[in-house]
């Protein structure tokens, strides 16, 4: 936080992101005008995080600071539940796991101030939660900062419910890809009732280019995908930063081979694809956009951690047992 600021100074609150701009006009907004109870204020100005933040504002705490300190506290928040469920798993959590689970990428947002933190607390949340009604407030507070990323949740595990024989790796992944498209049909579904758009570009995530999108976003490499006028940086240094922020590649990645490589365990099936089918989803509304970075994909990495080293566990024990069947071998060839 101190080395942002030195760097960047006052413009820290606007250098990375325009969210960070909007972020500060909320808050003018509430002391200005008051909460207004529509559903568009609700969800355009972040009540859920704008709210509280004004609160700490009005007791003499920097805006920046305000939402840095919401941010801080979602890192525990998510830190706190996945202590919680890795107990629950049998899982002992080593230093480095929590490189995925509460990374660089998720540790930067939080400094920047950005609302992806509080996402990420809430997706482990509703997907890990102790109780029902846990779980329904981190449902609540996907909704209320980024609605499409509740309704790709809902989809994913809904088709996972619905689909419990598909288990084999190549359904699995055929099954995803078609999470993606899915995505792209919502997205149009929504500009055609919300913006009275008639444009449909959904064909286009079948195209070739559309499927590399989709698997650059399990390899933290979406910059190839996006307008270059959105990226400030070039290819190289965007390369090297990925050293840097492994998780934004680390954890998709394994997360997806321990999923397809143990997809037809019956225990372990309907989370693991559930997230996945979750997932691309997701990536299949973000798609349409120039704005797909593995920003967007953060609210996952700790789940996607959490849930392969999971299922790699449960593997090395059946191993262990001589319990381990037949089933992956060959597996590419089903």
């Amino acid at each position: 936080m101190a080395f942002i600021y030195v760097w960047q100074g006052e413009s820290q609150a606007i250098f990375y992101s325009s969210d960070q701009v909007d972020q500060f006009r909320s808050i003018l907004s509430i002391q200005r005008d008051g909460v207004e109870l529509t559903l568009d204020a609700f969800i355009g100005r972040r009540y859920l995080i704008s709210i509280p933040a004004s609160w700490l504002v009005d007791v003499g705490v920097e805006p920046l600071l305000a939402y840095k300190f919401l941010q801080g506290m979602s890192v525990l928040a998510l830190l706190a539940v996945a202590t919680y469920w890795s107990r629950l798993q049998g899982l002992d959590l080593r230093p480095w796991h929590f490189l995925l689970v509460a990374g660089p990428s998720l540790l930067l947002n939080s400094v920047l101030a950005l609302r992806d933190s509080v996402l990420a607390a809430a997706v482990a949340t509703l997907l890990f939660g102790r109780s029902t009604l846990i779980r329904a407030i981190g449902l609540f507070v996907v909704f209320g900062l980024r609605p499409q990323l509740g309704v790709a949740i809902i989809l994913g595990f809904f088709l996972a419910w619905l689909t419990p024989r598909l288990r084999r790796p190549v359904a699995t992944a055929l099954v995803a890809i078609g999470c993606y498209v899915l995505g792209g049909v919502v997205f149009d579904i929504a500009n055609t009732f919300l913006v009275r758009s008639r444009d449909w570009t959904t064909l286009f995530l079948l195209s070739q280019a559309g499927i590399w999108r989709l698997l650059r976003s399990f390899v933290g490499l979406q910059f190839l995908s996006v307008n270059p006028d959105t990226v400030n940086l070039d290819f190289g240094t965007l390369l090297l930063l990925r050293l840097v922020f492994i998780d934004t590649w680390l954890a998709p990645l394994m997360f997806v081979v321990v999923v397809l490589l143990f997809s037809s365990s019956a225990r372990y099936s309907v989370s693991g694809r559930g997230t996945l089918y979750a997932f691309c989803v997701y990536i299949g509304i973000a798609s349409q956009t120039d704005f797909t970075s593995s920003r967007q994909s953060l609210p996952f990495f700790a789940v996607f951690a959490l849930l392969a080293l999971r299922d790699w566990k449960a593997e090395q024990q059946l191993v262990s047992k001589g319990e381990h069947s037949t089933r992956n071998i060959g597996w590419l060839r089903r």
